[in-house]
């Protein structure tokens, strides 16, 4: 179970550097990634992709709204997320919001807004949060979901 589990986190890496990786620039991302898990390492002095997978934890939606057309209406639907969809939408979530917030170098962006989400704390945890009382809010339709 353990060495699964670590095999995750290290897919989960992976999966953040493509994600990150623009115009097929792959030695870029990485190389964005790799400062990233040492400022995780010098900030916290723990394993760094330890904390990287708690941030991501953190920031992950579990339940996502879909609009769903019935009888003319459209009707916004909580749907919930496997686990893997779960780490795609907070990834993408981060590298959004870290593309979007130009004031600093990418990599700056990105350190900040890991330890804010380690910590519980930032625009990302507050952006999960709204997409859950959307979600709680039109649970009355959960039943035109099919699945």
């Amino acid at each position: 179970m353990l060495q699964t589990f670590n095999q995750e986190k290290y897919f989960l890496v992976l999966k953040f550097v493509n994600l990150l990786m623009v115009d097929g620039k792959k030695s870029k991302s990485e190389k964005i990634v790799f400062n990233l898990l040492k400022f995780l390492h010098l900030k916290t002095q723990k394993p760094p992709v330890d904390v990287f997978f708690e941030a991501l934890a953190n920031i992950s939606p579990r339940v996502t709204v879909q609009s769903v057309r019935v009888r003319r209406r459209s009707y916004q639907v909580p749907f919930p997320l496997s686990r893997s969809k779960q780490f795609i939408f907070g990834m993408k979530w981060l590298i959004q919001y870290c593309r979007k917030n130009h004031s600093t170098s990418l990599s700056n962006i990105l350190n900040q807004e890991i330890l804010l989400a380690y910590q519980n704390k930032g625009e990302l945890i507050k952006k999960k949060n709204e997409v859950y009382k959307i979600a709680r809010a039109n649970r009355p339709f959960a039943h035109y979901r099919w699945f």
